[in-house]
């Protein structure tokens, strides 16, 4: 059984401008902030949803019955390599910074962002960055905490 490998297939930015989250255009995301080659190889987490149980069972039945409920999500992180100079993803991506995370997935990193393609769009505003504590053989790493605002487009084609 084959798989798609992850590694050189993902390509994240942050724009401050979508006019539709469900179609945003190759422009609308070519403008925002590439911030795929430094972002560590996990930097990318908790951008899954979770969507809750509603029981739908009555008295009268004899197995435990459930819908779909609410859908939220945990608090995303992206994590950084904290670079020597003209660090802008960290002084972009600052407390109660409003924009999206535009994510798209297995399509070579390197492709510019095209008509067709599919991708992720959550609305979102950053908390507090994190530096993370330093550790031995490792480069300075720090962690923009991202609050999704409203229902993000999951299944977004750009335009």
């Amino acid at each position: 059984m084959g798989f798609i490998a992850v590694d050189g297939t993902v390509r994240v930015s942050w724009v401050t401008s979508i006019a539709s989250i469900s179609a945003p255009t190759a422009a609308e995301l070519t403008a925002g902030l590439l911030l795929t080659s430094i972002l560590t190889p996990d930097g990318v987490q908790n951008f899954q949803p979770s969507t809750a149980s509603i029981p739908t069972s009555s008295l009268a039945d004899t197995f435990d019955t459930v819908g779909a409920g609410r859908t939220s999500f945990q608090t995303a992180i992206l994590q950084f390599y904290k670079q020597p100079s003209a660090d802008t993803a960290y002084t972009t991506l600052i407390r109660n910074a409003a924009g999206f995370v535009a994510i798209r997935r297995y399509i070579a990193t390197a492709t510019a962002y095209t008509a067709a393609q599919s991708c992720q769009v959550y609305p979102a505003i950053c908390g507090d960055p994190i530096d993370m504590d330093a550790a031995p053989n490792e480069a300075a790493k720090w962690q923009a905490q991202i609050f999704i605002s409203s229902a993000p487009a999951l299944r977004a084609v750009i335009a």
